[in-house]
């Protein structure tokens, strides 16, 4: 019955799987998590961005692997939209792709029943669903790696336990090649691979064409990379020169097992990161080293700290795998935790890591008759799980491996049901027992994977972008929620503070600042400054603007160690009260230096300069003004009515044209715009 209606299942399933991830993107469109990619997603995007508008690559060799930059790029250069949105559904797009390939292998190697159940599987696995919606190459990886699978052992590699064709084989090739310019874990199941083939081609007399075709694909489409990576200093295999710094964080004395902080890193963004290990390699060797040569030395520091305590050591590979079995996404970006409380969809999905590998676990025993099936499944599981070894573990890192839990789990259900039915309960309740002693560790309670997969500082990165970007509001609202998480989290309350600076809540800042333990930027702004403008406004009522600025002066004898930006537009104002317009410009020239992104202070310094008969320079100012803000105004009205006086009509005409599509407020500014256009008018322009 399944077998008959399947492509009709199939198709339905797939349908299913789309319109959750069409609802997903819904939910996370209008997310700051979508529009503020962090840390490595961060990086990939301007990359992409930069490729995709024909910029290249950074200089020097890759410190990230550049496949999913260069496909980010294709992407922009031809959609032509940049968005990080556009990136998701890319991403959500290949992965209907990449399902419906897993679908079809597991009823190649499993038959309908499975390849249903696998589907099934699959669109409730929530961790699909949380990458699908990052920037980050693991959807990418999925789709490369299952499409390479499905080549090799589903359509017409070795479908019936022997290759043959040729053309399957230089796709798969191909296809290995991209994943590992993503990221190189799969190049250790190439090489098992290769080994494994040549083992049977002396054992079962197999044709070399294959291998050949898929080891010269792999390698051409490789070579590019290769080529540009070892001219610049790097690895012509491993893609990235970070190689070394990972072996170092995952195998270091006091490594952890997972990817975790060292003091001399100031920030995790990539450029940042892979300066600090070069810097600080080169002050502890004493030479300034590249990125590859400082690699090099901190691979060398963890292999003398793996020779000094092997036993300790294999502790660490039992922690690493440990951490693999774990149901626990452990991320090394924004979290898996943290985005189930964006998008409430990967919250409601259930199937997670903990309950889908003693699954696949079972497949070993149900399956075991025909166990030669599984041997390309265990090699790719074996070079995964050696990657994770080898470096530490992460989400990321585990994620891959789905390509053929996901096949397997489905082949444990159907294998369930047809040993039911086949009255085979030995075997049933072994692949049973086998799924309860798989399932304990990786669901067992675990105040270390708790606290490690805690959303600490994911909000965080987020405001720091916005802060970046000058989005204050929006990186206060990411630093309020990492602080209700996390109240303890200091950086985020600098974060928040630093953005009430911003916008001028000064006082609020002040105790941001006190409960994080830091100063603030100066002692003046907030209530001080509103008390001291309050006295020279009442100073210079009852005795005059002299008397004012003589009170300022007596208050603020050094007005330049305050950089305080109110404090100079205050003392601009009182100076030019009293025509002393050369000293008002220095004082406005200050405010601007404080706050260069406010056209408003290079406004008022060519007010003055026009009182001190500059016109030249206050025409500078008012034009640069307009280039921070080209719906400031006022700027333009002066610089209409400045190109009027020097007889430079289609000037002012075209600051006119201008100010016609600006909405003014100001009563006073719209009239002296409308003055501007009159006299126009009059002189026929």
């Amino acid at each position: 019955m399944i077998e008959r209606h399947f492509l009709k299942i199939a198709a339905g399933v797939t349908a299913l799987f789309a319109l959750i991830r069409v609802f997903a993107f819904q939910a996370l469109a209008g997310s700051l998590v979508l529009k503020f990619p962090v840390l490595d997603s961060e990086t990939y995007y301007l990359w992409g961005f930069s490729l995709g508008t024909g910029h290249g690559h950074p200089d020097g060799p890759f410190w990230l692997a550049p496949g999913y930059p260069i496909f980010l790029g294709q992407l922009f250069s031809f959609t032509g939209d940049h968005s990080p949105g556009m990136v998701v559904i890319a991403q959500m797009l290949l992965s209907c792709a990449t399902f419906l390939a897993l679908m079809l292998l597991t009823r190649k190697l499993f038959g309908a029943l499975a390849a249903v159940c696998a589907g099934v599987l699959g669109l409730l696995y929530a961790p699909w669903l949380y990458f699908d919606g990052m920037v980050l190459s693991a959807s990418w990886i999925l789709f490369l790696n299952t499409m390479m699978l499905y080549l090799m052992f589903g359509s017409g590699g070795m479908s019936d336990g022997e290759p043959r064709g040729i053309w399957p084989w230089i796709v798969a090739g191909g296809a290995c090649a991209l994943s590992a310019m993503a990221r190189p874990a799969v190049l250790p199941f190439a090489a098992l691979f290769v080994v494994f083939f040549l083992w049977q081609m002396r054992k079962h007399k197999w044709s070399a064409k294959p291998l050949l075709a898929f080891v010269i694909a792999l390698v051409v489409v490789h070579a590019p990379i290769s080529i540009r990576n070892a001219r610049e200093g790097g690895s012509p295999i491993f893609v990235t020169a970070s190689g070394g710094v990972n072996f170092y964080i995952g195998n270091r004395a006091r490594a952890t097992g997972v990817y975790d902080e060292v003091p001399f890193i100031e920030s995790y963004d990539a450029p940042i990161e892979s300066e600090g290990y070069r810097l600080e390699a080169s002050k502890h060797a004493g030479r300034v080293f590249t990125l590859p040569e400082a690699a090099n030395w901190w691979q060398d520091q963890a292999e003398r700290d793996i020779a000094k305590n092997p036993i300790g050591w294999s502790g660490l590979l039992l922690r690493k795998l440990w951490w693999t079995l774990r149901n626990e996404e452990v991320a090394n970006n924004f979290s898996f935790r943290a985005m189930e409380m964006v998008n409430g969809w990967v919250n409601h999905l259930p199937l997670r890591w903990g309950l889908l590998l003693p699954l696949a676990v079972a497949a070993l025993v149900l399956w075991w008759p025909v166990r030669k099936r599984l041997v390309a499944f265990g090699l790719y599981e074996t070079g995964y799980v050696f990657t994770i070894l080898l470096f530490f573990a992460s989400s990321e890192y585990r994620f891959p491996l789905i390509a053929v839990a996901l096949p397997l789990a489905g082949a444990t259900i159907a294998g369930i049901v047809e040993g039911f039915k086949s009255k085979q309960t030995l075997r049933v309740t072994a692949a049973l027992a086998v799924y309860l002693l798989v399932m304990l560790p990786a669901n067992a309670p675990s105040k270390v994977a708790s606290a490690q997969v805690f959303p600490r500082v994911d909000f965080a990165n987020i405001g720091f972008v916005a802060l970046r970007n000058q989005m204050y509001t929006e990186a206060m609202a990411m630093f309020s929620r990492a602080l209700s998480l996390d109240p303890a989290n200091d950086e985020a309350r600098i974060g928040l503070a630093d953005a009430l600076w911003y916008t001028r809540n000064f006082d609020q800042a002040r105790e941001e600042y006190e409960r994080a333990g830091t100063s603030p930027p100066d002692e003046l702004s907030g209530a001080r400054m509103d008390s001291l403008q309050q006295q020279l406004a009442a100073i210079s009522l009852s005795a005059g603007d002299s008397a004012a600025l003589a009170y300022l002066d007596k208050e603020i004898p050094d007005p330049a160690s305050m950089n305080v930006r109110d404090l100079w537009v205050t003392r601009a104002r009182l100076q030019a009260k009293l025509r002393d317009f050369m000293s008002a410009y220095k004082s406005m020239m200050q405010a601007r230096e404080l706050d260069p992104e406010n056209p408003e202070w290079l406004y008022w310094a060519g007010r003055y300069a026009i009182m001190l008969e500059f016109p030249r320079t206050a025409d500078s100012l008012w034009e640069e003004a307009i280039k921070i803000y080209p719906a400031y105004a006022p700027a333009r009205i002066d610089l209409g009515f400045l190109a009027y006086e020097w007889g430079h009509f289609e000037d002012a005409v075209i600051q006119s044209r201008e100010l016609e599509k600006i909405q003014i407020a100001d009563d006073s500014v719209r009239a002296r715009a409308q003055e501007l256009d009159s006299l126009l008018k009059n002189l026929n322009w």
